[in-house]
């Protein structure tokens, strides 16, 4: 595994004051969630030292969110001086527009974004506060009262992942109204009780929405879309995650039989 090191600034807000530190930091490590109740923020971290600080100035500590790779497209870490609250990004212009107003300074590049899980960005207007989760389930119960932004970042692997799985939105099992169902395991393998085989889903693309589009061994393609977002075949709308599969498009999304989270 290649070995980058960063210069890494901590800015953390406690209440209203910064904790300002500065630590070396591995870029291929894992990125760790704290929560701090006082200021309904969320912060992330790859740097060890900042997480273990700030569990002791008011941050309750949440463990591993993602890993990071240790190459790919650097995240800047941003701060508010007004809202004492973070933002993470890897858009030179939302940088430059943020930074130049005034109210937000460049706090750090705190790791990398690259691999093939996404990293969803939500932001809540009533606390002021932007989150990232790599949890599906989480982004989907959050949108309504948080605003979702889309994939904004992605990681190479999720904590207790030694090897590169297929995009942990897909796994589980996913049953259609005609009782047909798919499984889908993490190693990529797909078993689809109507034929009884066994086969390999190979992920091609990942919008924004979160909508993936995919294939499978044994002939017919494959998107899975989270709750609440348009499909990109029918452009129908569901309050449920679902996976839309064949060889052909149906005459429209019923006649399709999309398959349902159990």
């Amino acid at each position: 595994m290649k070995k980058k090191w960063l210069r890494f600034g901590i800015v953390g807000a406690v209440l209203a004051t910064a904790l300002v530190a500065t630590n070396d930091v591995k870029a291929d490590t894992a990125i760790y969630r704290l929560y701090n109740p006082s200021l309904k923020e969320h912060l992330f971290t790859a740097d060890q030292n900042e997480y273990n600080v700030l569990a002791s100035r008011g941050w309750s500590q949440e463990g591993q969110s993602w890993i990071a790779p240790d190459e790919g497209v650097a995240v800047t870490r941003l701060y508010s001086k007004i809202t004492h609250k973070h933002l993470y990004t890897t858009d030179a212009n939302e940088i430059m527009v943020l930074t130049a107003s005034g109210a937000w300074t460049q706090d750090a590049m705190s790791f990398y974004s690259g691999g093939s899980i996404p990293i969803y960005r939500l932001y809540h207007a009533g606390i002021q506060t932007h989150l990232l989760t790599a949890d599906t389930n989480e982004y989907s119960v959050l949108s309504g009262a948080w605003n979702p932004e889309g994939i904004k970042l992605y990681a190479k692997l999720l904590p207790g992942q030694s090897t590169q799985t297929v995009n942990p939105f897909l796994v589980g099992t996913w049953t259609n109204d005609l009782g047909q169902s798919l499984t889908v395991s993490a190693d990529g393998s797909v078993v689809d009780s109507y034929s009884g085989a066994t086969a390999q889903v190979t992920v091609k693309s990942v919008s924004q929405s979160g909508v993936i589009e995919g294939g499978v061994s044994s002939g017919y393609g494959i998107y899975a879309i989270p709750a609440n977002v348009t499909d990109p075949v029918y452009s129908s709308v569901d309050s449920r995650d679902r996976i839309i599969a064949g060889q052909g498009v149906q005459a429209s999304v019923a006649d399709a039989h999309p398959y349902y989270r159990n």
